[in-house]
């Protein structure tokens, strides 16, 4: 009976680490960026009570306030299609003929990383040409 227990030890404790590890680094992000909100809201509202102007520079100040960046698709696309040929290179080099489909992987990251940055090339060239031009007199 003990001998059955230890056998199935190690395999049970690999399955409940293998989802369980990944699912409590996940709630424990998420609890601190809910803290973080959650501070930020009740510290917004307490200067709506109070009457205050907010100006932009107060609200950098508030603690829990985050930066909205814009979005770079360009960037982004680069690094897609980074991943993706390093994956495909991964499959091919590192699995040879066995690696077929991690190459094939690779490959639809690689493309999919292509289609985001010629999305944010477009997106980039488009916001150009809509800007008015200074007209000349």
């Amino acid at each position: 009976m003990m001998h059955l227990l230890e056998d199935l030890l190690i395999p049970v404790l690999a399955i409940v680490m293998a989802f369980g590890l990944p699912a409590l680094i996940v709630h424990i992000y998420f609890k601190y960026e809910r803290n973080r909100d959650r501070l930020f809201h009740e510290s917004l509202q307490v200067l709506i009570n109070s009457g205050q102007q907010i100006a932009p520079e107060m609200l950098r100040g508030i603690p829990g306030y985050k930066e909205v960046s814009a979005k770079n698709d360009l960037r982004r696309g680069v690094l897609t299609l980074g991943l993706g040929l390093g994956i495909a290179c991964l499959g091919y080099v590192g699995f040879g003929r066995h690696g077929d489909f991690i190459v094939g992987l690779g490959l639809c990251f690689a493309l999919f990383g292509l289609a985001i940055g010629g999305f944010g090339f477009y997106q980039k060239s488009a916001q150009q040409n809509a800007q008015p031009k200074d007209s000349q007199v």
